[in-house]
């Protein structure tokens, strides 16, 4: 028998991602972005349908039909800290 943590997830809910090419080139723009929306059969499958990313969908999937959407592209990037600089004059070549 399997145990661990049970996963609910709700009944219909949609994610916003990037495109697998525009992460593949690293281009980060909108035109690139899809929504996935989950939806369940009437067998208890799980569907997945992919569609195009506009505002205006997001906008009809949140408030008219009333599912839940996660958004990951708007997660913050991964920055790292900048301790010092160095100037090409302080380069100093050992052979």
């Amino acid at each position: 028998m399997f145990k661990g943590k049970e996963l609910n997830y709700p009944y219909e809910f949609a994610i916003v991602d990037y495109s697998p090419s525009a992460l593949q080139r690293g281009i980060m723009d909108k035109f690139n972005k899809i929504i996935r929306v989950y939806t369940m059969d009437k067998y208890g499958n799980r569907i997945e349908k992919k569609l195009n990313f506009s505002p205006e969908r997001i906008y009809i999937l949140t408030k008219m039909r009333r599912i839940p959407v996660y958004d990951k592209t708007l997660a913050e990037e991964v920055r790292f800290p900048v301790f010092g600089r160095i100037l090409p004059g302080e380069i100093e070549v050992f052979e």
